[in-house]
């Protein structure tokens, strides 16, 4: 935690799990939860205490994250085999309920919609998950690499950054072209 006014570090919290990615509140901000990349698990923290409450088992390679409205759903998006899960935050148990081959990076919900959106680096492309319904689908085809999405105000757009394809020698190196952002 930073304190944003002297820009001082006020506490550390811990996971408990490994290579730590993406970080979600929940709506009532007692809790905060964390995608551990290596540790294939999500971590609970009680922002009272400070403490993990439990770290929840996750599809390989977590890393998106998105808290329901109402605390009781955590859905995460997996990047080892394109995977979107949803647990249910109440009693822990899970399922999995999309499998795409590719890698899920980011996921974004519209609550008002009860819709939630994911992309996949792996396959170009951006799903669209009914939470109602429970069903997911391609939305939509990208340019290389989509990375990260974001939703406009009004839930009518939603924006994608792609990376382009990736440099030969290294994905750490510029690639061959240059990024893109589609709305």
């Amino acid at each position: 935690e930073i304190d944003t006014a002297t820009r001082r570090v006020r506490r550390q919290l811990r996971t408990g799990g490994s290579w730590t990615k993406v970080m979600a509140l929940s709506p009532d901000e007692s809790r905060l939860y964390a995608s551990n990349w290596s540790s294939n698990d999500v971590s609970e923290i009680d922002l009272d205490t400070g403490r993990v409450r439990r770290r929840l088992p996750t599809v390989a390679t977590p890393r998106g994250l998105f808290v329901t409205d109402d605390g009781d759903t955590l859905y995460v998006a997996g990047f080892d085999a394109g995977q979107v899960q949803r647990i249910d935050l109440r009693d822990g148990s899970s399922r999995i309920l999309e499998t795409t081959g590719g890698a899920m990076r980011h996921l974004v919900g519209d609550p008002d919609r009860g819709r939630l959106y994911a992309d996949d680096m792996g396959t170009d492309a951006v799903y669209v998950h009914d939470m109602s319904g429970r069903r997911v689908r391609e939305l939509a085809d990208t340019d290389a690499k989509p990375n990260t999405i974001d939703l406009g105000a009004d839930g009518r757009v939603l924006y994608v950054s792609n990376r382009g394809a990736h440099n030969p020698q290294s994905y750490y190196l510029p690639g061959p072209e240059w990024g893109s952002v589609l709305a």
